[in-house]
């Protein structure tokens, strides 16, 4: 996995993405920042989030799929 900020090609986007993970619930919004390296520090896998935040890796795998569900839905709406 590459940095998420990486593919975003203007400050914009950066900024919107930004805003759309504030829309998010707490423990989805740590799960999408660790899995794709958006806090400044290397992506994890769902292994290591799962340990980080002492969880299952299948809720990893749920909320982080429910939450990039929201997100796309999100950008939709622009």
């Amino acid at each position: 996995d590459s940095c998420m900020e990486d593919t975003c090609e203007t400050q914009d986007d950066i900024r919107r993405m930004r805003q759309l993970l504030d829309g998010l619930p707490a423990r989805e919004r740590q799960i999408i920042l660790l899995r794709y390296g958006l806090s400044g520090q290397p992506p994890l896998t769902q292994l290591e989030t799962a340990k980080l935040l002492q969880i299952s890796r299948s809720y990893v795998s749920r909320l982080e799929k429910k939450a990039l569900t929201k997100l796309y839905s999100r950008l939709g709406e622009k």
